[in-house]
């Protein structure tokens, strides 16, 4: 009878340990940049690049190439995402608060991230505000290259009806993992590894633009204007990323406090297994 004792506890801890680890994985998605050299704009004045980077952020570089300041018209300048358009300029101004020792997550900017209301962890806490106000008329310094603009946070401009998130656990729900989506006929299908899809400028999840509009310092000629563009060609499930343009993020994954839970329990059904296997060794008792 200990033997089989023994063999369900054991099963038992290779269950949780999986359970746990299924848990707190999820699965990570990476989307590639088509890159078909639109994305770059240049003249004998300027470079306008549009940079995607891993962690899911893209700006627009400005690098002038003259020996005068350029100046960008923001305020007609647009930055495109998918149909949507937006210009440059933000009248008004903005703060950014800066905090060391507790966190502030805003769950409707990373709806992705499974992230609810507002968060604060223990510790000493120091804060930095500042506040900016916008500017219609960006100047950059000849032979200098400056950001123009940002998209902050890209997978979640990825439009929900082709690409379904997910949803990251925390430590009151479980994850969830996105799905692709057929934007046709509704036809859902779980991201699992080794899954892609290829996507035409026509069908993507997430096109990028810019129109920018700007002149040179002290010159009589007319506006310039600067045309970029890009998109999402394929969305990759699983493995690890060797684009040079493409940005990444996590979907599904598990409760972290319930994993936590799940790892003790699995480490007292080793002790209790440890202990009984020692006790029968030991005093040749049949359980």
């Amino acid at each position: 009878m200990k033997h089989s004792i023994l063999s369900r506890l054991l099963f038992l801890a290779i269950f949780l340990c999986s359970a746990s680890a299924l848990m707190a994985g999820g699965v990570k998605v990476h989307c590639l940049m088509a890159s078909t050299e639109t994305q770059v704009y240049e003249d004998e004045h300027v470079i306008l690049n549009l940079q995607v980077y891993p962690d899911g952020v893209a700006q627009l570089l400005l690098h002038n190439k003259s020996a005068s300041p350029v100046d960008v018209d923001r305020a007609h300048s647009f930055a495109y995402v998918n149909d949507q358009s937006f210009t440059l300029y933000t009248p008004g101004q903005q703060t950014e608060t800066h905090t060391k020792g507790f966190g502030v997550i805003d769950e409707e900017r990373f709806p992705h991230e499974g992230l609810t209301g507002t968060r604060y962890f223990r510790g000493e806490s120091h804060s930095l505000s500042r506040t900016e106000e916008d500017i219609p008329m960006q100047a950059v310094a000849p032979g200098g290259t400056a950001v123009i603009y940002e998209f902050a946070s890209l997978p979640s401009l990825l439009n929900p009806s082709v690409i379904d998130l997910g949803r990251r656990g925390n430590a009151r729900r479980f994850g969830r993992r996105g799905h692709f989506i057929n934007p046709q006929t509704g036809e859902r299908h779980k991201f699992r590894h080794g899954d892609a899809r290829v996507y035409a400028e026509e069908n993507t999840p997430l096109r990028l633009a810019a129109y920018v509009q700007y002149h040179l310092e002290g010159s009589a000629d007319e506006p310039a204007v600067a045309r970029i563009s890009d998109y999402v060609r394929q969305v990759v499930v699983g493995g690890e990323s060797r684009s040079a343009s493409a940005f990444s993020f996590r979907s599904g994954g598990g409760n972290a406090l319930l994993s936590t839970e799940i790892g003790l329990g699995v480490a007292v059904v080793a002790i209790m297994t440890t202990a009984m296997g020692n006790m029968s060794s030991s005093s040749g008792m049949d359980f």
